[in-house]
């Protein structure tokens, strides 16, 4: 059509990319066409950039399936595995929302972002972005037992005060 267009792509030698298409012109037809194009499948340059400027984790999902993530598993990138939260896959990959809020990922607590990737009215995958909030959930957890643990021995303390003023004023 003689138009510059990108689109996401799979395949059998590059799983899943990005690529931009712009037509070659001369005397106003098409006589060819520039293709740049970058690897999303196992993309570690990717997700771990965005690691290292943000200090957050990143994945890009083909359909709900990681092909590339800086989120490691006994100590290998867990790269190949679902996203297990069908509320999340549902509201992303079917109704094209963008999700905001927390989820577990491999047992860790994290404050997440995902964000659908689409060719035109096609939602062929999705971004992710999250930080691990387990460090500030266990110290919430921590300070909620020494508030709790301190109000129970004010209330034994002045509850003793109660019953010896008690006893010391019926005398």
């Amino acid at each position: 059509a003689g138009e510059a267009c990108s689109v996401f792509e799979s395949g059998n030698v590059v799983r899943f990319s990005i690529r931009a298409y712009a037509p070659i012109k001369k005397d106003g037809a098409v006589i060819g066409v520039v293709i740049v194009g970058q690897d999303l499948s196992n993309n570690s340059t990717l997700v771990d950039g965005v690691k290292k400027d943000l200090g957050a984790e990143a994945t890009i999902f083909y359909g709900d399936t990681r092909v590339s993530t800086s989120l490691v598993v006994d100590g290998k990138r867990a790269v190949g595995t679902a996203l297990e939260n069908k509320a999340i896959v549902d509201a992303v990959l079917r109704q094209g929302k963008t999700y905001f809020g927390d989820n577990m990922l491999f047992g860790r607590d994290y404050r997440t972002a995902y964000e659908p990737l689409k060719n035109g009215d096609n939602i062929v995958g999705m971004i992710f972005v999250g930080v691990d909030i387990s460090q500030a959930m266990a110290a919430r957890d921590a300070i909620i037992k020494q508030i709790g643990l301190a109000g129970l021995c004010s209330l034994l303390l002045f509850a003793s005060l109660a019953w010896w003023l008690s006893k010391v004023l019926t005398r």
